[in-house]
């Protein structure tokens, strides 16, 4: 399923060259700066493993766990940057497709008339193309990654609220011992798995706005132009996108964005007060 997905996206990157959209570098880098944070990640996530059970069992016993036990949760950060770096790549050609509308609004204001050519029939036709077709790439991409979003949200929440009651325990705690220590530690994975969560849903949520900002664009666009068949276009595009919007919607049970970022952290609250008050220190 990936493979047919790279395969669509370069068939789709052939249709933005005729457009006479050039993708830079900037995906390369982007994926190579998630392998050194992946990497950074697991050396210090395995570190810090160490720290908190050295002085329960030898040192050569505390490797080879940390290891053992850790190798999941590194393999499951992996996918999860996987899915970010797919969904980002979306997002970057959802915003070339915008960067190319607003130049012809930006052309038609600098002529100050109506304008009346074939290349902006021609665009638009393939914008709309190309629109749809990264519409449908999300939504596979979200479907193939679509289980292992759901877990990862759901451990993330059980992590985060027992991580944050550790923490308030250990701060608030009588007679802890390497209490600098464990808050260092325990901060340390509040943090990581935090700028997960931030993450995943900071990428679905500008995928979506961007492709919400094609329709902003093209509404204006439509007072720019006389001819019937670009006018038809536009109100083709503007009707594709009411009738297939994009949702990172992962097996339909939760929508991945910003809003998902407000009702995580609400319910994270409710839970550790609740968990404050029934077991008080």
């Amino acid at each position: 399923e990936l493979l047919l997905i790279n395969i669509k996206s370069v068939n789709i990157d052939k249709k933005l060259g005729k457009m006479g959209v050039i993708l830079d570098q900037k995906a390369c880098n982007f994926t190579t700066k998630i392998v050194i944070y992946w990497l950074v990640c697991c050396v210090t996530i395995n570190f810090a493993a160490m720290l908190w059970t050295m002085k329960a069992m030898s040192w050569y016993r505390n490797i080879s766990m940390v290891f053992s036990l850790q190798h999941p949760v590194h393999v499951n950060f992996l996918v999860d940057l996987l899915f970010c770096s797919l969904i980002r790549n979306m997002q970057v050609r959802f915003k070339k497709i915008n960067e190319e509308l607003i130049k012809l609004e930006y052309n038609s204001q600098i002529t100050n008339t109506r304008v009346d050519d074939n290349k902006p029939a021609y665009i638009l036709q393939l914008s709309k193309e190309i629109h749809l077709e990264l519409e449908q790439q999300c939504g596979k991409i979200t479907r193939v990654f679509g289980i292992q979003l759901i877990m990862s949200m759901a451990s993330l929440f059980i992590l985060m609220t027992t991580m944050t009651y550790n923490l308030y325990v250990t701060v608030f705690g009588p007679n802890i011992q390497d209490w600098a220590l464990r808050i260092s530690i325990i901060t340390f994975w509040i943090t990581i798995h935090g700028s997960k969560l931030l993450f995943i849903n900071h990428m679905c949520s500008r995928t979506v706005h961007e492709w919400k900002k094609t329709g902003v664009i093209i509404h204006q666009l439509e007072t720019k132009f006389v001819n019937a068949q670009i006018c038809k276009t536009i109100q083709q595009l503007s009707i594709q996108m009411i009738q297939n919007p994009l949702q990172i919607y992962p097996l339909g049970f939760i929508q991945l964005g910003h809003s998902f970022l407000q009702g995580f952290f609400g319910t994270l609250a409710t839970y550790l007060i609740i968990s404050i008050q029934m077991v008080p220190i």
